[in-house]
């Protein structure tokens, strides 16, 4: 595997960062702006793609041609495939199977089809690489984010159109009812989405 880079021969680097690298209090973010201090950056992962976005950088300034490409927020393929770790999955499941959805989220949902992403990317990086390289590019969609009341609202509408009603409850109630559900004494203590729901919806920063 290694031996087909071992040449002289230049190769480039098209890194896959994320629009996690924004700051989240900015109100806009261009292509062209960058974070110079990752403290500003609130958990690990953003941290590490700051850490990449400036090695490619440093490798650009010295003659590596390179590209820095930020996806948004992965969404479903449009047959419906999704990431089961990602939050907007296990919230949206984790309410299905909880039969309630919140009114009172405060979360904004940024996604972007992972089929859209993938495409927009192979077609930058393979048929028009002289246009991306030296370029920071932002890959995700143009629409704005998904206010958390919509979204929940889709999903009561949906699991009424399978003839299965939502409870419309707080979002304390709905915490209150994910970690009784996820307690060992609980019969959908087991329930792999509800307990990792749980684990993580204290953290999630939307």
């Amino acid at each position: 595997f290694f031996s087909s880079f071992a040449s002289h021969r230049l190769k480039s680097v098209h890194y896959i960062s994320s629009n996690g690298v924004v700051p989240q209090d900015a109100a806009e973010f261009a292509e062209t702006d960058e974070v110079t201090d990752w403290r500003v950056l609130e958990d690990g992962y953003a941290q590490t793609k700051f850490v990449g976005e400036k090695l490619c950088k440093a490798a650009s300034s010295r003659g590596l041609p390179t590209s820095v490409l930020r996806p948004g927020n992965m969404g479903p393929t449009a047959d419906g495939a999704w990431n089961k770790s990602d939050f907007v999955y296990l919230v949206v499941h984790g309410c299905l199977d909880l039969g309630m959805v919140p009114t009172d989220a405060p979360w904004r949902f940024d996604l972007t089809p992972v089929d859209f992403a993938a495409g927009a990317i192979m077609e930058l990086v393979c048929n028009n690489p002289g246009g991306v390289l030296g370029q920071t590019m932002h890959v995700q969609t143009r629409h704005a984010p998904v206010e958390a009341a919509l979204l929940f609202e889709w999903v009561a509408a949906a699991a009424a159109a399978e003839g299965v009603a939502m409870r419309r409850v707080t979002l304390r109630e709905l915490k209150e009812a994910l970690a009784a559900a996820a307690s060992a004494d609980s019969p959908m203590g087991a329930a792999s989405v509800v307990t990792r729901l749980h684990a993580g919806l204290e953290s999630f920063e939307p």
